[in-house]
């Protein structure tokens, strides 16, 4: 049992750390955008 529940949680954080880095990708480059149309909110 305990076997068989720590396989799937490995895969389900490598799969959220993936997630993650796109996350940070894209929240960069908007972040990069709202930099260049709003600058005085920066």
């Amino acid at each position: 049992r305990n076997k068989k529940k720590k396989e799937p949680s490995k895969q389900e954080c490598t799969e959220s750390y993936e997630m993650t880095a796109e996350l940070d990708d894209l929240t960069e480059k908007i972040r990069k955008a709202h930099q260049e149309t709003f600058p005085s909110l920066c």
